[in-house]
């Protein structure tokens, strides 16, 4: 029997904007004409190409000049840290195509994460674009950076991708469980002097989710050499995490 006493309702969200200077939309055709013949890492299974013709899988075109704050993710995302490179960048785009695959039906594999890695990379080849925010994980990030990571891990799963931990008023906090329907985590609040550790703490938390797709009681785990227990209280769909240092 789980621990909660509720079980947390099943939701996958996955969200990407990709920023361009054009304007024009992308068609999905041509995108997926990309994603068969031309991406560099390898082409979509079936199951993808499934997956890319589902009711769950939306892509739009937004317009700055129609919907203005969405090309201020330093804004929108507060955690975020931009570069001033990055805001030159944005300064350029006219437009952005929004990726996006959310699930309330559990999803059997992950497939979905590698669909939309890809994906980001076609738009911005075909729409020669270079930024991207990965609203799920909190985060804008070069689309070269991406690049060179699925060259190093073609399957698209590396939680390195997926995952960023942030701190804010004492709290570290996931972004990215929720693409594979895991609730994120949020820490107690903590001392400034603590940061360090709760956040190392979190961020591993999360990859051993991550890797079991569970959601646990309790963790036992090893940080800096040291010995932490972390216990968890599923709370208004987050995890609440009590990081504690264990005794000798």
């Amino acid at each position: 029997m789980p621990w909660f006493q509720s079980k947390p309702k099943y939701l996958a969200l996955n969200e990407y904007w990709v920023y361009h200077p054009k304007p024009e939309q992308l068609t999905q055709e041509k995108l997926l004409d990309w994603l068969l013949k031309e991406n560099p890492y390898a082409p979509i299974s079936g199951q993808e190409g499934l997956m890319f013709s589902d009711v769950r899988f939306h892509m739009a075109l937004v317009l700055r000049k129609r919907n203005p704050h969405v090309f201020r993710p330093d804004v929108l995302i507060e955690s975020a840290n931009i570069e001033s490179e990055m805001l030159a960048e944005l300064a350029d785009c006219e437009a952005m195509t929004l990726l996006r695959y959310n699930s309330e039906e559990p999803l059997k594999s992950r497939a979905h994460l590698r669909l939309l890695a890809f994906a980001v990379k076609g738009v911005a080849s075909l729409q020669n674009g270079r930024l991207a925010t990965d609203r799920t994980a909190a985060r804008v990030f070069w689309v070269e950076t991406l690049h060179q990571e699925l060259l190093r891990d073609r399957s698209g799963e590396d939680i390195a991708m997926h995952l960023s931990v942030t701190w804010q008023n004492g709290h570290a906090s996931t972004h990215g469980l929720a693409k594979i329907g895991l609730p994120e985590i949020v820490s107690h609040h903590a001392p400034e002097d603590r940061r360090v550790i709760v956040s190392a703490v979190i961020e591993e938390a999360a990859r051993k989710m991550w890797q079991e797709a569970t959601i646990p009681e309790a963790l036992d785990l090893t940080i800096y050499d040291d010995p932490y227990r972390v216990t968890f209280a599923y709370e208004k769909k987050q995890l609440r995490a009590r990081v504690a240092r264990c005794l000798p």
